[in-house]
C-alpha cells in the first residue's frame, strides 16, 4: 500500500513546490529548500524505473551540483531555476529510456498489467520522444520564467500554466490512442 501512495505523494510535493518556494522564501533561507530538494530528487531517482544505473548517477549528480551551489550561494534565483531542472531530469530519463529495450513509456504501459499489442512499440517509442521535446520546451519556458520575469510569472507558469499543458498533452495523447488503437489494432 505504502508503495503505491509513496510516488503520488511525492508527486504532490513537486506540484506544490512552486508555492512553497514562492510563498516560503520570506521565512526560510535557501539552503534549507536546496537539502530537501536535493532529497527529494534523490528519492524520485532512485525509484524511477530504469535499469540504467548510469543514467540514475548521472542525474543524482547533477542534482547535488545544482542543490549545493543553491545552498554555497545562498541563492533565491538560483532556487527559482528548480522547474528547469525537474524538467530536463524528466525529459532526461524519457530520453535515457530511448537507449533501453524499453522505453519509459512502455514501462508504464506494462504497470498498468493490460496487454498491448506488439505494434504498439514504435508508437511507445514516438510518444516517448514526444515526451522529451514536450519537457524541453517547457524548461525552456520555465528557464525565461525564472531568468527574465517577475516572480509572479514565475508562479503563475510553473504552479499553473505547465501543469495545465502536461496534464492537456496526456488528454490529448489518450484521445489520440483510442482513435490509433481502433484503426490499427482492432480485429
Amino acid at each position: 500500500m505504502l508503495k503505491k501512495i509513496f510516488p503520488l505523494v511525492l508527486g504532490g510535493v513537486f506540484v506544490a513546490f512552486p508555492f512553497v518556494v514562492h510563498y516560503g522564501l520570506h521565512y526560510v533561507e535557501p539552503m534549507v529548500f536546496a537539502s530537501v530538494l536535493f532529497v527529494l530528487l534523490m528519492i524520485r531517482t532512485l525509484l524511477a524505473p530504469s535499469d540504467n544505473k548510469f543514467g540514475k548517477v548521472v542525474m543524482i549528480a547533477a542534482a547535488a551540483f545544482y542543490c549545493a551551489a543553491i545552498a554555497f550561494f545562498d541563492s533565491e534565483q538560483l532556487l527559482r531555476y528548480y522547474p528547469v531542472l525537474i524538467s530536463l531530469y524528466v525529459a532526461l530519463m524519457f530520453f535515457i529510456s530511448l537507449f533501453d529495450p524499453i522505453s519509459l513509456i512502455e514501462r508504464f504501459a506494462k504497470l498498468s498489467g493490460k496487454p498491448y499489442p506488439d505494434g504498439a512499440r514504435n508508437y511507445m517509442r514516438v510518444l516517448t520522444k514526444l515526451w522529451v521535446l514536450l519537457l524541453v520546451v517547457n524548461a525552456l519556458v520555465a528557464f525565461y520564467s525564472a531568468c527574465c520575469s517577475s516572480g509572479i510569472f514565475w508562479l503563475l507558469y510553473n504552479g499553473f500554466i505547465s501543469y495545465f499543458i502536461i496534464l492537456s498533452f496526456i488528454l490529448a495523447e489518450w484521445v489520440f490512442r483510442q482513435f490509433y488503437h481502433r484503426k490499427h489494432f482492432s480485429d
